[in-house]
């Protein structure tokens, strides 16, 4: 995996509930040659580096939200990966002690 030798993998991308740094690490290119990084599909696309930029510099909430959801078209267009799976919640635990 280190080294990109492989035609598919199944895995899962980590996220975090407001978008940031991971972003960068699965999908810059500066990433893509870098053996043992995240960015699997080895994606070099100025526009995704230009988005990336956007969506880290972002000043407001609503600036986030528009740079996260043009990565998203970007990326969905593009056929990067071919999501396996989605959740419209998030689970969560309570203990009431």
């Amino acid at each position: 995996m280190d080294r990109f030798d492989f035609d598919m993998i199944l895995m899962t991308l980590q996220q975090t509930l407001s978008p940031g740094l991971e972003q960068w690490q699965y999908f810059h290119s500066s990433q893509a040659a870098i053996n043992g990084s995240k960015n699997y599909a080895g994606i070099a696309n100025p526009v995704v580096d230009a988005l990336l930029n956007k969506l880290l510099g972002a000043q407001t909430r609503d600036e986030q939200v528009a740079a996260a959801r043009a990565l998203d078209r970007v990326l969905l267009a593009q056929h990067y990966s071919i999501p396996n799976w989605y959740l419209n919640n998030h689970r969560l635990a309570y203990r009431n002690r």
